[in-house]
């Protein structure tokens, strides 16, 4: 009885213990559940337990988030976590308790230490669909035997050198658990090869001038000392070069982005765009440091139009941060933490791609960009 009473005990505090840290960073019920639960349930119990509070604990949020899914990405690493799992759930049927608490212990261990170290590897092109679905087969097994099924696709998209976005999706892609995008998606730029266009975007431009280059940069000032730029530097006035995230479609969604006006003379512009349907048709918020304002506008067949704007002093050459939410009709844009602009518009009512937007020959350096497809979790109450 004291026994019963006991393992009850450590069980409740395991669950607790593990909802709040998922509540708290958007994953690992399983890294802490499974650390005690192992101690007093057996593998097949234990994996199953993952996977079922898994279900509940994300599900809601797997169908907020359905149109942020790429199916042309899933595909992979769901058929090799297909053919795996049976293959876990039959070494799981026959395996030692003791072996299973070992081995979880053992990858917990490595995979802290990876997560500790993060090494900077050669980004690896090479093996396509096949190599995903081959770590797919292995999520499988994994998953099936301990409920981790995310820890090697975390690893092998770091070693893919995907963007942060793109990683948390594959981890979750890898999951049979777990079929959706986590919650805030902070770009990891840091990660980028300087130089190179950002992986994981795609750059167009509206109006006129030379083809738009958005670029990774460095600059020792930024988080991690990258930056993304538009660097071509055209002076056609009515040119604006954009770059948007390809794994984002979104209806309601928040955008955030830390910027550096560092040169321009006809303009220093940084802007965020969403409900993007093309390069000539979004809203854009955007703050201008040679105007002293930040303003709304929609793209409309290329044409821009006003919604908003308010006079406010933007400086050159500093850190500044530029929030953009639309939820339903109704549009916010925050400066610097405060409030600027909120009004409704019913021009794009659809969902469509976010992403970053300069003009002219601004040269804006962009960091900190975080997305947040869902924000009725954190804006209070909107609905994708």
């Amino acid at each position: 009885m004291e026994e019963s009473a006991l393992n009850l005990a450590i069980y409740l505090t395991a669950t607790f213990a593990a909802a709040m840290v998922t509540g708290l960073v958007g994953f690992a019920f399983g890294l802490v559940a499974a650390a005690a639960w192992l101690h007093i349930l057996s593998p097949l119990q234990t994996a199953t337990l993952i996977m079922s509070f898994g279900l509940v604990v994300q599900g809601f949020s797997v169908w907020k988030l359905r149109q942020a899914l790429r199916w042309q990405r899933l595909w992979p690493f769901l058929v090799g976590a297909a053919i795996g799992l049976p293959l876990g759930v039959a070494v799981l049927r026959y395996t030692n308790p003791g072996y299973v608490r070992i081995g979880v212990g053992i990858v917990l261990i490595l995979f802290s230490l990876y997560s500790l170290v993060r090494p900077t590897l050669k980004p690896v092109s090479s093996g396509g669909a096949l190599a995903d679905a081959g770590v797919g087969f292995a999520n499988g097994i994994l998953g099936a035997i301990t409920g981790l099924a995310g820890i090697l696709t975390t690893i092998w998209c770091g070693v893919r050198g995907w963007p942060r976005d793109e990683q948390r999706a594959a981890r979750l892609r890898g999951d049979p658990g777990y079929l959706a995008m986590g919650k805030a998606m902070k770009i990891d730029i840091a990660a980028m090869p300087i130089g190179a266009k950002p992986p994981g975007f795609t750059e167009g431009l509206t109006g006129q001038g030379d083809p738009v280059r958005w670029q990774v940069l460095a600059d020792d000032s930024a988080p991690g000392g990258r930056v993304i730029a538009e660097t071509s530097r055209d002076t056609a006035d009515y040119r604006f070069p954009i770059c948007v995230c390809d794994d984002v479609t979104a209806k309601d969604v928040a955008v955030s982005v830390r910027f550096k006006a560092v040169a321009g003379e006809v303009d220093q512009a940084a802007g965020l765009i969403v409900r993007a349907q093309d390069h000539m048709n979004f809203y854009v918020a955007r703050a201008n440091a040679l105007e002293g304002n930040v303003r709304l506008y929609k793209v409309n067949d290329g044409v821009r139009r006003q919604i908003a704007g308010r006079n406010i002093e933007v400086p050159s050459d500093a850190w500044q941060s530029l929030r953009l939410e639309v939820a339903g009709d109704t549009l916010t844009v925050a400066f610097n933490g405060e409030r600027v602009i909120a009004t409704r518009d019913t021009t794009f009512p659809q969902a469509g791609k976010v992403g970053l937007w300069t003009k002219a020959d601004s040269l804006t350096h962009f960091a900190d960009l975080e997305i947040d497809p869902s924000p009725a979790d954190v804006a209070g109450g909107h609905h994708v």
